[in-house]
């Protein structure tokens, strides 16, 4: 768990995301050492329009909804080459992709600077989409 309380987090889904308008998905699996679970080029026709970038996916839910234990997962899941990941981002946006459903009206969680060095030394950002849960 995090060193903050996280319980008023009701779901949380994490998502490794590279993605960039000349993406070789290929080229990231083999670097990364790992099948994404959703994958295309640019173009490629996604929901039923052509995708207008090209984007590879690790994606997790995490049960509890922990955010600092999904960003470990997600890294343990992938290559620890730095060189690799590297050459990726030279050509590639990266980036952990959150959605977050609030339980309350307050959640607060920190990310431990080891983490951050690790986020940084791959060159991946981090975003996220916060939602209000809605129960009936």
């Amino acid at each position: 768990m995090s060193d903050l309380d996280s319980s008023g987090l009701d779901r949380l889904t994490a998502s490794l995301r590279v993605y960039s308008p000349n993406l070789d998905p290929e080229r990231v699996t083999k670097a990364l050492k790992v099948q994404p679970q959703w994958a295309w080029r640019k173009g490629e026709s996604v929901r039923g329009r052509p995708a207008v970038v090209g984007m590879w996916c690790l994606e997790l839910e995490s049960e509890p909804p922990d955010p600092i234990d999904a960003i470990r997962k997600l890294l343990a899941a992938t290559s620890g080459d730095t060189a690799a990941w590297q050459s990726l981002r030279a050509d590639y946006e990266i980036d952990i992709f959150f959605g977050v459903w609030m339980a309350s009206d307050n959640a607060a969680f920190s990310i431990p600077s080891d983490l951050m060095m690790e986020l940084a030394v791959r060159g991946v950002s981090v975003a996220w989409d916060v939602y209000e849960s809605v129960h009936d």
